[in-house]
């Protein structure tokens, strides 16, 4: 199985993924994806059959650079430094998909056609054999973009993760935005799910990308049925550590055990609830613009009211 987390930028996914990478079920490739989604990534080289070098190269680079970052990050756990846990530091997750690229352009170039799109379909299907014998899921964080972001890569993703799990988890948008605030993210960037708000100010740009996502996954929730996809009110999950019936439902909907190998800080979660009390200067910058956060609270009912709604 996999499990697909689609972001909503600050929204609490990071804390619902470390709670599931805490059960033995799970392998938790900790990071954005950005390499499957971006310009020239895994999608494009799907769309492209492995036919344009350019594509080829850029994901080839990218691994290889990935395997020497990998090597780089165990030797210096070997004189004590921190490792880093994104999968991008990761040696056998490079390497893995590397060789499995290079698998596919030798198919490629030798098959006059090629149905790439089953053929990474047969990868992911089969892809706990590689990253991880004892799991029984590979849980991945934001491999994708919303559809009206990259409108290409639509059937990609729906054929290539074929047994999947979605994740939406959803949050207060003051919080939200003083998370955002604090981390300096909120200015234009490249980043295609940025485009359409160069000429906006940082904070009409935040309600316009928060807004466009939220109408992005509701889409979705007409799409995937309950039992394939879940959404998580951010606040509720951070105090649902007392509440067994609700933590048991997570655990049904994902099909883990109830055994973990760690455990996960539902305390530290809650430094992240309400924080307009700790940075009221910051909250205080959306003080005009109560329509946008009404009308984003409106956005967030309509998602949490349906029966996709667990917690």
């Amino acid at each position: 199985m996999i499990i697909l987390s689609l972001g909503g930028w600050y929204v609490g996914n990071s804390a619902v993924l470390d709670w599931l990478s805490g059960y033995p079920d799970n392998c938790f490739l900790k990071g954005d994806l950005h390499e499957f989604r971006n310009e020239s990534g895994l999608y494009d080289l799907i769309l492209t059959e492995g036919k344009d070098l350019k594509v080829l190269r850029a994901n080839l680079m990218y691994h290889f650079k990935g395997m020497v970052r990998g090597i780089l990050n165990l030797f210096g756990s070997f004189i004590g430094r921190q490792i880093n846990k994104n999968h991008s530091y990761s040696f056998k997750y490079n390497f893995i998909i590397f060789v499995e690229i290079l698998r596919f352009f030798s198919k490629s170039k030798f098959e006059k056609k090629i149905d790439s799109i089953n053929y990474w379909k047969s990868f992911f299907d089969n892809s706990m054999k590689r990253f991880d014998k004892v799991s029984n899921a590979l849980v991945l964080q934001n491999p994708v973009y919303y559809d009206d972001v990259s409108p290409k890569h639509i059937k990609v993703w729906r054929t290539i993760f074929n047994n999947k799990k979605i994740v939406f988890v959803h949050r207060d948008p003051i919080d939200q935005f003083i998370d955002i605030f604090r981390a300096n993210d909120l200015a234009y960037g490249p980043s295609k799910f940025r485009e359409g708000t160069k000429n906006l100010n940082n904070i009409q740009r935040f309600f316009y990308i928060v807004r466009k996502t939220y109408v992005s996954r509701i889409k979705l929730l007409n799409e995937f049925s309950k039992n394939e996809l879940v959404v998580i009110d951010f606040e509720k999950f951070a105090f649902s550590k007392c509440q067994k019936e609700k933590i048991y439902s997570l655990e049904s909907f994902f099909d883990i055990g109830t055994t973990r190998t760690n455990s996960f800080d539902f305390e530290y979660t809650q430094n992240n609830v309400n924080m307009s009390k700790k940075y009221p200067e910051i909250a205080s910058l959306l003080t005009d613009y109560q329509d946008e956060i009404e009308e984003i609270n409106k956005l967030r009912r309509m998602l949490s009211s349906t029966e996709h709604s667990i917690i």
